[in-house]
């Protein structure tokens, strides 16, 4: 997954580095499956939840509780950000 964001990193020019996704959070752990997730986050069970890749899942909110109260649940079980959106400069043709 590293390598991914590193490569469209560097394959795309960013334009905005500031916006995310409202209510919408990366969640990132070593060996983390969508049950250990769901029971970690019983707490603030989330609307959606969906893998993206080994380890790693999107989380969505309808009523966001924040991500210090997220990262205060999830203590070093697993790390949390925001979605950022990403739009390239390059138009199409």
């Amino acid at each position: 997954m590293k390598f991914f964001l590193i490569l469209l990193f560097f394959s795309t020019s960013v334009f905005s580095l500031e916006r995310k996704a409202l209510t919408e959070y990366i969640v990132t752990g070593p060996h983390m499956t969508a049950e250990t997730l769901k029971s970690t986050l019983k707490k603030y069970p989330p609307d959606q939840l969906r893998p993206l890749s080994r380890g790693n899942f999107l989380i969505q909110y309808k009523k966001d509780p924040g991500v210090a109260a997220l990262k205060k649940i999830g203590g070093k079980n697993f790390k949390i950000q925001p979605n950022f959106v990403y739009k390239s400069l390059n138009k199409p043709d």
